[in-house]
């Protein structure tokens, strides 16, 4: 089975990346910063989050809902 990654998004600022990856049968949205190697090329760490794509939309319900809240505490 060959594997898909799509890049979603980067932020630049923090090193993270934003990418939907395939990982057996099941597709994840993955959330990863990243560090550059030696020879320049960019590599993840093991910080970041991968969720189904339940968990994605039920994380971005309640940041919809909060996102007034979460504003004001940030």
């Amino acid at each position: 089975m060959e594997e898909k990654t799509e890049v979603i998004g980067e932020i630049k600022s923090g090193n993270i990346r934003i990418t939907v990856n395939q990982f057996g049968k099941s597709m994840l949205l993955d959330i990863r910063k990243y560090f550059k190697t030696e020879d320049g090329q960019s590599a993840p760490t093991k910080k970041g989050i991968s969720l189904s794509k339940e968990q994605f939309l039920e994380i971005l319900e309640i940041l919809n809902q909060k996102k007034d809240d979460i504003s004001k505490l940030l």
